[in-house]
């Protein structure tokens, strides 16, 4: 009963592609395998530099003030040529829909890592453990507040 509702909902193209996997499950599945390593390398690379930005800022975090709206920002200057070293010895990183790879550039890889200001300062709330509304204040000043800070009148 349940796979004359499968059968009926899938159509005659869905039919026609699972009759090709059956027919043919090993090449099929060795695509797939395939694919699924390419996507693996491509995500080693930015999660390896994920984890290298988080070190970096531990490191030079308590020379600054986390609570100044500018410490994301001059933590991005100190740490630029350590970026650029590391990020050329990436060679792969995920496509902007993650479904494929391209080749990293140190510039692509920015925004996937989170070496940016907002990253940055995502990463100091991480390590320090504390809510820092500083920054969003400084980058957009029509940011909402969050709904706990809201005061509902009733």
């Amino acid at each position: 009963m349940i796979n004359v509702l499968i059968q009926y909902s899938i159509g005659p193209v869905g039919r026609a592609i699972e009759a090709l996997y059956l027919n043919n499950s090993l090449p099929a599945s060795l695509i797939v395998f395939i694919w699924m390593v390419v996507i693996f390398f491509g995500l080693r690379g930015v999660s390896q530099m994920r984890r290298l930005l988080r070190q970096w800022v531990e490191e030079v975090l308590p020379q600054y003030n986390p609570e100044n709206i500018h410490t994301p920002a001059r933590i991005l200057a100190t740490l630029e040529p350590r970026w650029n070293e590391a990020a050329v010895r990436v060679r792969f990183m995920p496509t902007k829909h993650g479904f494929w790879t391209q080749p990293a550039t140190p510039d692509g890889l920015r925004t996937p890592v989170g070496f940016t200001p907002e990253g940055i300062d995502q990463v100091i709330t991480r390590i320090t453990g504390r809510k820092r509304d500083s920054m969003l204040v400084a980058t957009d000043a029509t940011v909402r507040p969050s709904r706990q800070k809201r005061r509902v009148y009733r």
